[in-house]
C-alpha cells in the first residue's frame, strides 16, 4: 500500500527498535529456555498492564513523528543511524553481562539448599 521508500524506511525502523528491545530484554538473563520448572504465582500481570498502557501512550506519539520523518530522507537516515549505534550499544551491554564470571547459567528458578533433608524423621 505504501510507496517503496517510505516502506523500507518503516521497516528499518522497526527493526531497529525490536533489536534493542531484544537485547534490553536479555539483559541479566542466565536462564536456559524451558528448562526452568514453571512456579505459579511469579506472574507479573500488573505490570504488564502497566506495561501496555505505556506502550499504546508511546505508540500514539511515535506514529505522528514516525510519519513526519518517513518524508524526509536526511531525518530518516539520522534516525536510522541512531537506532543502529543504539543497538549496538544495547548488544555490547548484554554481552559484557553474559561475560561477567558472575553470570551462571541456572537451570531451576529455586537454587538446591545448602542442607538435604532425608525425610526419615517422621513419626508414623
Amino acid at each position: 500500500m505504501w510507496p517503496l521508500m517510505p516502506a523500507a524506511g518503516h521497516l528499518l525502523i522497526l527493526g531497529g527498535l525490536a533489536l534493542i528491545l531484544a537485547e534490553i530484554c536479555l539483559h541479566g538473563f542466565q536462564k536456559i529456555p524451558f528448562t526452568c520448572s514453571y512456579l505459579p504465582g511469579k506472574s507479573p500481570v500488573h505490570l504488564s498492564v502497566l506495561g501496555g498502557l505505556g506502550l499504546l501512550w508511546y505508540l500514539s506519539l511515535s506514529i505522528r513523528y514516525e510519519r513526519q520523518i518517513l518524508d524526509y530522507p536526511a531525518a530518516l537516515a539520522a534516525v536510522i543511524a541512531a537506532l543502529a549505534v543504539l543497538a549496538t550499544c544495547a548488544r555490547l551491554w548484554t554481552q559484557s553481562t553474559a561475560r561477567s564470571e558472575a553470570a551462571e547459567v541456572q537451570f531451576e528458578d529455586a537454587p538446591n539448599p545448602a542442607v538435604q533433608e532425608l525425610g526419615i524423621n517422621r513419626l508414623n
